[in-house]
């Protein structure tokens, strides 16, 4: 009887969230119709209407041990999702955007250089630091990855580095959801690890004949 209680309760939880839109719009899963391949696509959609709008992207994907308590049966997942929505909610205003699939989150800035992307997520990852220490939730820098994606020719894509002194690796190849994204959007990477994952796992029953 509790676990029906609790899986009612849960959907009326969500039901009202989604109703009302209580949610940041780029906060995916747990509700009705959101899945990882929105997200992908979310993304990928702002990266290339920046592109045709000649402009530079550069995304920060984040790494934050969770402090979240064990939500036990009343629906973790959706939980979670009010647990870190001010965090996602972070970007705002033209240049800004970024997004979140459970705990995966990410940053993005567009504008006419590197430079200036590089600004404009060092004034959102200020107030994710804010976020962290109120929400006992540590980031680790040292994980974030930093993604610099152009069709501008002659731009270094060189690391991000924070007022600090911290300095997040630029990356040829990130992953978010479980899907490799390369720095030119080809998505060359994914199928390759595919294959090779494909061929080792066949090797190794192999082995075992």
């Amino acid at each position: 009887m509790g676990k029906i209680v609790s899986g009612v309760m849960t959907d009326v939880a969500v039901y009202l969230t989604s109703h009302y839109l209580l949610l940041p719009a780029h906060h995916g899963s747990g509700l009705p119709g959101c899945t990882t391949t929105d997200s992908l696509l979310y993304l990928t959609h702002k990266i290339k209407d920046a592109w045709r709008r000649k402009r530079v992207v550069t995304i920060i994907f984040l790494d934050i041990a969770n402090a979240f308590p064990n939500a036990g049966e009343t629906g973790p997942m959706f939980l979670y999702l009010i647990y870190n929505h001010l965090l996602v909610s972070i970007p705002k205003g033209p240049n800004q955007n970024g997004g979140a699939y459970v705990d995966d989150t990410f940053f993005m800035a567009i504008a006419d250089t590197f430079e200036e992307c590089d600004t404009i997520l060092n004034g959102m990852l200020d107030k994710q630091e804010m976020w962290s220490r109120t929400h006992n939730s540590n980031a680790e820098v040292s994980k974030f990855q930093c993604l610099r994606l152009t069709q501008k020719t002659g731009l270094t894509r060189t690391d991000f580095k924070r007022p600090t002194g911290e300095i997040i690796k630029c990356v040829q190849v990130a992953k978010l959801l479980g899907v490799l994204l390369d720095e030119n959007l080809q998505w060359h990477p994914q199928p390759t690890s595919a294959v090779k994952k494909a061929t080792d796992l066949t090797l190794a029953i192999s082995r075992l004949a």
